[in-house]
């Protein structure tokens, strides 16, 4: 039962530090603890029942979460025989013992963090009860070896709050099995006493270094503060040597919180580090000229909308050099409209070019070279306008309508 209950104060205490608060904590190499507490006494082997106990600790740290403590304590406790078996002479045994523990300890403490207000610890070590009494059958020293943790709970760099728990075990040699008659201890057995104990105390730390955890970095950035030119920077923020936040894209967000970490320059982002679009044409705000762009509008790389030219028609209509009456070029010659519209179907024409998006037609028994070429007019079907080469028209004047 014992062991139960010293393994479930354990388990209790470290689980309730995972919840706490953290604040500035420094490793320090030495710990100085004065302590106060109960120890509770295996009654079925040491016949003593429960008593405070004092003492101190000295501890050595060269490592933040390793190292070794030793501890001396004092306390007594009145005999209790309640237990005892029938045979077992108590007539001359004292009331009350005194028992000096020393011990010295393995510690591995869970300080992982310079912020760490709360920390956890394991222990083990061998040790020894000095019994003090009236009874020479209790002034024996006794090996023990002890188990167990606790908690620190650090009010400032260098003081703690400690509370801790753990089982001292001891093997005894008592008398068993003795008859009336028979000298006593005639049979000696070796029984194993369990005998928790519960503790609190004061921890004050000194020493230490300026190496690992001895360098205080309060905002957590990996540069100490004493040489931290920016010593508030945010949790996560990548910083350069002197504690100052990266902006890789120069976009305002620092690196290591920048979602986006390959912004354009001057683009706007927003608090992720990201570009806005807030007119969704995909240019930039910031680098978008033309920032109010109308939905679904094709825009240039400045973000302004594309004029989109007008198709041209595929016939003669409203084209100024038709209407103007205006020599075309084709075939590498100067052709200007000859008489009046002429009607043909599509069967009997072949296409041999195109002047300005508008297709020029001959017989489809012309050849070349042409002295005739037709152009159709928009709005009326198998409707063509024919051209002469100017060569073919040389001295006449005006539109001619009339062919020689």
């Amino acid at each position: 039962m014992r062991k139960l209950c010293t393994a479930i104060a354990l388990v209790a205490l470290t689980a309730v530090s995972a919840d706490l608060a953290y604040g500035q904590t420094m490793h320090r190499s030495w710990e100085l603890t004065g302590y106060g507490g109960m120890r509770i006494y295996d009654k079925d082997v040491l016949f003593m029942g429960s008593g405070f106990i004092a003492g101190g600790k000295l501890a050595w740290f060269p490592h933040p979460n390793i190292g070794v403590e030793g501890t001396i304590s004092f306390g007594s406790a009145d005999t209790d025989f309640s237990e005892a078996p029938s045979s077992f002479d108590t007539s001359d045994a004292a009331s009350t013992i005194d028992v000096t523990e020393v011990r010295i300890d393995a510690v591995y403490q869970f300080l992982y963090d310079m912020e760490q207000r709360v920390v956890p610890y394991l222990s083990a070590g061998v040790g020894q009860f000095v019994f003090d009494s009236d009874d020479s059958a209790f002034d024996e020293p006794q090996l023990t070896i002890n188990w167990g943790g606790g908690l620190k709970f650090f009010v400032n760099e260098r003081v703690a709050v400690r509370v801790d728990v753990r089982d001292n075990v001891a093997d005894m040699e008592l008398p068993f099995g003795a008859s009336e008659g028979a000298p006593p201890a005639s049979n000696t057995k070796t029984f194993q006493a369990n005998n928790p104990e519960f503790t609190g105390g004061l921890t004050i730390g000194f020493g230490g270094s300026d190496e690992g955890f001895g360098r205080k970095d309060t905002d957590f950035d990996g540069v100490p503060d004493k040489e931290d030119l920016c010593p508030n920077t945010q949790r996560g923020v990548i910083v350069d040597e002197t504690g100052c936040p990266v902006d890789s894209d120069a976009d305002g967000v620092p690196d290591g919180l920048d979602s986006c970490p390959n912004t354009p320059a001057g683009a706007t982002v927003d608090e992720r580090g990201c570009p806005l679009d807030s007119d969704g044409d995909g240019v930039y705000d910031g680098l978008d000229r033309c920032p109010n762009t109308p939905a679904g509008v094709q825009v240039d790389e400045t973000g302004c909308p594309i004029e989109v030219e007008e198709p041209k028609e595929a016939c003669l209509g409203s084209q100024d050099w038709y209407s103007g009456d205006s020599t075309i070029n084709y075939d590498g010659r100067g052709w200007v409209k000859f008489g009046a519209t002429q009607t043909a179907s599509m069967d009997i024409l072949n296409q041999v070019g195109d002047y300005d998006g508008v297709p020029i037609y001959v017989g489809n028994r012309a050849q070349r070279p042409y002295r005739e070429v037709w152009l159709p007019i928009c709005g009326t079907d198998d409707t063509y306008q024919p051209y002469r080469r100017v060569s073919e028209v040389r001295g006449t004047t005006g539109f001619i309508r009339e062919a020689n």
